[in-house]
C-alpha cells in the first residue's frame, strides 16, 4: 500500500505448484503487460515460463513497479540458472532488469521488432515488406559471418532509415549470431501474448477475482496436461517427438560420412559437419534449438546412436511430467 494514503499500490502473486514446475521448464521468461478492464484500472505484468506463471498488479509501468516486480520474481525463481528474459524493447525494462538479473540475458521480442521497423520505414508497402524481410533474414542468421552478409543487404536497402534504427538496437539482444544466451528457438512473446489473451475475461474482475481466475485456469490446464502425459508411451514429448520423426524422414537420401567416432560429414544440399559427441552442426541450428537438427539426426542413425540420447532433458516425457506433477491445494504451503 501506499505508506501515506494507506491506499492499494500493487500486489505480486505466485503459485507454488508453478514455481515448482518452473525448476522443469527451459531457464526463460516471457514477459509481458496487459491492461485490466475493470473500473479500478492498472495493468497486469506476468513473467510466463512454459507451463509456469507469475504474475503482479500494477497502476502503471514504472521503473519503480518494474524493479518491484523483478526482485519479487528473483526471490522465487532464485539465480541458480542462468535466465533469459524475452520481451518487446522497453526502456525502463532495459534499465531496471541488468539491475536486478544481472546475469540474465535479455532479448527483444522478433515480432514487436518488425512492427517498429514497418513504422519507422518511410515508402510503399512492398518496400516496407522488403526491409522487414530482410531484417527477419538477419536476425535468423545463424553465424556472424552470414549476419554480416544479411546486414549489408539490409543496410543497402534500407539506407538511413534502417541504420537509425538499428542504432537503438544492440545485435545481441535480438540477433541470433550474436545472442550470448539460449532462446531454444524462441524468437517472440508468443506465450505471454497468448497468456495475455487467455485470461481475457479476468482483467474485468476486482484484484481478489482476478487472481483467483487466474489460479482456477492454470490449475485447470495443469491437470488436464497430467492426464494427457499419463497416457502418452514415449520418451520425448509428443510434439518433440512428431518434429524430429518428420525430420528424419525427409532426410533419409542424404549421404553421410564418417570423419571420426563421433564426427560425420552430411552430404546435402549443403554439406555440413556433425559432431555428435559435443552437440554441433556447421548449421548451428542443433546449437539454437536445444535438439538435434535434420543433419545431426542422420548422423546420429548412422552411427547407431539413439536419437532420443541427444535431446536437452527439457524436451523428455519424464522432466514433462515432473513440471506438472504438484496438485494445486487450498492447504498447500511451500
Amino acid at each position: 500500500m501506499d505508506e501515506d494514503s494507506k491506499w492499494f499500490k500493487r500486489f505480486f502473486a505466485y503459485f507454488y505448484a508453478c514455481i515448482h514446475g518452473f525448476k522443469y521448464c527451459r531457464p526463460m521468461l516471457f514477459v509481458d503487460g496487459t491492461f485490466l478492464k475493470s473500473k479500478y484500472k492498472g495493468q497486469l505484468l506476468a513473467a510466463t515460463a512454459k507451463d509456469g506463471n507469475q504474475v503482479v498488479i500494477i497502476d502503471s509501468e514504472t521503473e519503480d513497479n518494474w524493479r518491484w516486480f523483478f526482485e519479487n520474481l528473483l526471490e522465487i525463481v532464485g539465480d541458480d540458472r542462468q535466465i533469459t528474459v524475452i520481451s518487446d524493447r522497453n526502456n525502463v525494462l532495459k534499465s531496471v532488469l541488468p539491475k536486478v538479473f544481472p546475469t540474465a540475458y535479455y532479448a527483444y521480442c522478433l515480432h514487436h521488432l518488425k512492427i517498429n521497423l514497418r513504422d519507422k520505414v518511410r515508402g510503399h508497402k512492398s518496400y516496407k515488406e522488403c526491409i522487414v524481410y530482410l531484417f527477419h533474414e538477419c536476425t535468423y542468421a545463424p553465424t556472424k559471418y552470414k549476419f554480416q552478409d544479411k546486414l549489408s543487404d539490409l543496410l543497402l536497402e534500407g539506407k538511413e532509415q534502417v541504420g537509425y534504427f538499428l542504432n537503438d538496437c544492440p545485435f545481441q539482444c535480438w540477433a541470433n549470431a550474436y545472442f550470448q544466451g539460449q532462446r531454444y528457438g524462441e524468437m517472440c512473446l508468443n506465450v505471454a501474448e497468448s497468456f495475455n489473451a487467455w485470461i481475457k475475461e479476468a482483467r474485468f474482475l476486482p484484484i481478489t477475482n482476478l487472481v483467483d481466475m487466474i489460479r482456477s485456469q492454470i490449475m485447470g490446464q495443469m491437470c488436464t496436461r497430467r492426464l494427457e502425459a499419463s497416457s502418452w508411451n514415449i520418451v520425448l514429448c509428443s510434439k518433440i517427438d512428431e518434429r524430429l520423426g518428420k525430420e528424419l524422414d525427409k532426410r533419409r537420401t542424404w549421404r553421410v560420412s564418417m570423419l571420426s567416432d563421433r564426427a560425420f560429414e552430411v552430404h546435402s544440399h549443403l554439406s555440413v559437419t556433425v559432431d555428435i559427441g559435443v552437440g554441433m552442426c556447421t548449421c548451428c541450428q542443433w546449437q539454437l534449438n536445444g535438439f538435434p537438427c535434420s543433419h545431426a539426426i542422420v548422423a546420429i542413425q548412422s552411427s547407431g546412436g539413439d536419437i532420443n540420447d541427444y535431446v536437452e532433458d527439457y524436451f523428455t516425457l519424464l522432466i514433462f511430467r515432473h513440471l506438472i506433477r504438484r496438485p494445486f491445494s487450498p492447504f498447500q504451503r511451500p
